[in-house]
């Protein structure tokens, strides 16, 4: 729900104070009858214009089985000077580690469009505030590229902009040595308790599931999760807080006996909906699995697609996924390359894919929400031959404004039409960062990675959300239900 104007001011103050507003109660409408009655509101000052970006930080520190050596990178970036859109000046992103006690806090950011990369170690997460114009278009990336004994694998993720109460995760399966561990992290001043349901083919796991985690306030929990049973070797999970919303993330990690085979970091898939597009799928060597869950009280008539860059459909199957369950399908000799997977249903349901490097790594790639306004990404640092791919799609034509930045801060504006009935793919400068900018229609955006290595290529893939290039000083949002 968005509430704009004097309606949004109304809102939040209430929602703040317990009320509840009874007005326009049938059609969730507020109404004022005097001009009289609407008070003037100033705009938003540099210090209430607020922004902030969540990155999990280093899964294995603070879990069950730590391991203090691992680091990750985190780059964040707010959008250069000709995109913001807001009447304010100055302001900084400063950043914070939570908890506190997991490491200094990262450098700030103080100039618009700038990329500033910070290491981070041990048990802890980060949050990135930006301020005044600096609140603008601001984004982060959390990524990693592990080549050890025992973990190997390329991990990318869009870091949070906002907390949420409910997510579906696909992560894990119950292959011998493979781990899935759950990272929450809570931004606000109290605890907040999250529930992890682990759901498969016959429904709720109730050994598999955890009823009650607490994440106490300014910090986060890792919960492993471990290798699951064969019931649940296509599984989903359904994270559901209470007292407050959280930035919840996970990672998949996989070793054939002593030898690692891959490693992924992954965000929620969009809410369920009778239909789904998974816009970035990077098919390498072997056939995607499409994980489907579906959380309601009537089975699903599942319908998958994979669509190529021409518009040809290079697989299309159809499967029942039984009700509150989750289930896979494979999509069978479809040829290596980029695809939009779209996946339909005649009951709510959400969606992502799992491709694979052969035995060398894996990617997962959710679901995303359609895009109508702004969105960004910042592109890691990776090897020469490294490719970062953006993949735009949806099933409506839509214009895009896309503003990228190289690593050496070169700033190029291009325009993209994105045809309705195919994926449309931008190569990202390596280092750098692209902001986007709906013009026309919706998109649904994601990035796929792919970085070479004589051991086989390492991928990741992450989808992208909302990113406001205005953001303003009062934000009431709905979580779906």
């Amino acid at each position: 729900m968005k509430v704009t104007g004097v309606a949004r001011a109304v809102v939040a103050v209430a929602a703040a104070s317990g009320l509840v507003l009874a007005a326009g109660a049938a059609n969730g409408t507020v109404r004022a009858t005097r001009a009289s009655d609407v008070p003037t509101l100033p705009a938003p000052s540099a210090a209430q214009v607020q922004s902030q970006v969540i990155c999990p930080g280093p899964d294995r520190p603070g879990s069950a089985a730590p391991d203090p050596t691992q680091h990750v990178s985190a780059a964040v970036a707010a959008a250069p000077t000709q995109l913001v859109q807001t009447s304010t000046s100055g302001g900084a992103v400063v950043g914070q580690r939570l908890p506190a006690s997991a490491g200094a806090a990262p450098a700030s950011l103080s100039s618009s469009g700038k990329i500033v990369t910070t290491t981070l170690s041990g048990a802890g997460a980060l949050l990135e505030t930006g301020s005044g114009a600096l609140a603008a278009g601001l984004t982060g990336t959390q990524s990693s590229l592990e080549k050890t004994a025992t973990v190997r694998g390329l991990t990318t993720l869009s870091c949070a902009s906002a907390p949420t109460t409910e997510a579906w995760l696909f992560a894990g399966g119950s292959d011998p040595g493979r781990v899935v561990r759950v990272v929450l992290t809570n931004p606000n001043d109290t605890a907040v308790v999250a529930r992890l349901q682990v759901v498969g083919r016959s429904g709720v796991d109730a050994t598999a599931s955890v009823p009650a985690v607490s994440v106490p306030a300014k910090s986060r929990s890792v919960v492993t999760l471990g290798a699951f049973p064969a019931a649940l070797a296509t599984a989903a999970i359904r994270v559901t807080t209470a007292g407050g919303p959280l930035a919840v993330a996970a990672t998949d990690s996989w070793s054939k006996g002593e030898t690692p085979v891959g490693l992924e970091l992954t965000g929620p898939a969009a809410a369920p909906a009778t239909a789904v597009v998974i816009p970035a799928v990077g098919v390498v060597g072997s056939a995607p699995q499409v994980r489907v869950a579906v959380p309601g009280t009537q089975p699903a008539i599942v319908r998958v697609q994979a669509i190529d860059a021409t518009g040809a459909v290079a697989a299309d199957q159809v499967a029942t996924v039984a009700a509150q369950s989750s289930d896979e399908i494979s999509l069978k000799g479809v040829p290596d390359g980029l695809y939009e997977l779209r996946v339909s249903a005649d009951q709510p349901l959400t969606a992502a894919a799992l491709t694979a490097s052969k035995t060398s790594d894996f990617a997962w790639a959710p679901a995303t929400s359609a895009i109508d306004d702004s969105s960004a990404f910042v592109v890691p640092a990776l090897s020469n031959g490294s490719q970062a791919t953006l993949v735009l799609g949806g099933s409506k034509a839509a214009k895009v404004d896309l503003t990228l930045v190289d690593a050496a801060g070169a700033v190029t504006t291009r325009s993209v039409a994105v045809a309705g009935d195919r994926p449309t793919s931008v190569p990202l400068p390596l280092g750098g960062g692209v902001w986007l900018k709906v013009t026309n229609g919706a998109v649904n955006a994601g990035v796929f990675l792919r970085c070479p290595d004589s051991s086989g290529d390492v991928i990741a893939a992450t989808g992208l959300g909302r990113v406001a290039l205005q953001p303003t000083g009062v934000e009431v949002t709905e979580q779906p239900r």
